[in-house]
């Protein structure tokens, strides 16, 4: 991953969207010691739009939520602190994309 320079108020929360995903993945992803890959992306656009991309080779995620479902509700809570978007694709694993526009400070 290139180096990229985001405030801290940026960053905080996309660490924490990537430790959710990540955690997410590597508990349900790949089931009884089943190997996979995970694949964690981050780009910024000249326009300063941040792309982020979390994915997996794993089983799919399916329609059951594992526990509380807590996890899923606070990275939406916190794509919209970011003024994002989220899309979710399940095809040969789960893939999960994000756009994050920059927002100007008052």
């Amino acid at each position: 991953m290139n180096e990229l320079d985001v405030d801290i108020d940026t960053a905080v929360p996309l660490g924490l969207i990537v430790n959710e995903l990540l955690t997410n993945t590597l508990k349900y992803a790949f089931p009884h010691g089943r190997q996979g890959n995970v694949r964690i992306i981050l780009q910024k656009h000249a326009d300063g739009v941040l792309q982020l991309e979390v994915s997996d080779d794993g089983v799919g995620k399916s329609d059951v939520t594992h526990g509380t479902g807590f996890d899923g509700q606070l990275v939406s809570l916190l794509t919209q602190q970011l003024s994002g978007s989220m899309r979710e694709e399940i095809k040969n694993g789960t893939h999960i994309y994000f756009e994050f526009k920059p927002v100007k400070a008052a």
